[in-house]
């Protein structure tokens, strides 16, 4: 019984140690709280560099998980989570959503494509 005991304690204490109870952490960009939806849109027709100039480097970059044809710069902030899906072949914003981090942490994270 002692044996088993034991057995289970080091498990406990192995598993956080092994990763499997951490949530992905993201590069967390105070500047995105600052845009405006107005700004965030005025990006639309323009390349992908004109929002890494503006934001810096993106949170994350993933697949966009609806249309294959583009993929997304994400940036996290405090509070907003802007997403800029681009085209791959010429590398122009498409798109510009807002949500919120609350939305975003509570599951729309979970469906990116690395």
């Amino acid at each position: 019984m002692k044996r088993f005991i034991m057995i289970i304690t080091i498990l406990i204490l192995l598993i956080p140690a092994l990763g499997f109870s951490q949530v992905p952490e993201f590069h967390i960009n105070p500047e995105t709280d600052a845009m405006n939806e107005e700004q965030a849109q005025g990006f639309q027709g323009q390349s992908i560099a004109s929002v890494t100039s503006a934001l810096g480097s993106p949170s994350m970059v993933r697949d966009n998980p609806s249309d294959p044809s583009l993929r997304d710069y994400v940036y996290i902030g405090n509070q907003t989570v802007y997403i800029f899906s681009m085209t791959r072949e010429g590398k122009t914003v498409v798109e510009a959503s807002r949500h919120t981090r609350g939305e975003w942490d509570g599951g729309l994270y979970v469906i990116y494509t690395a």
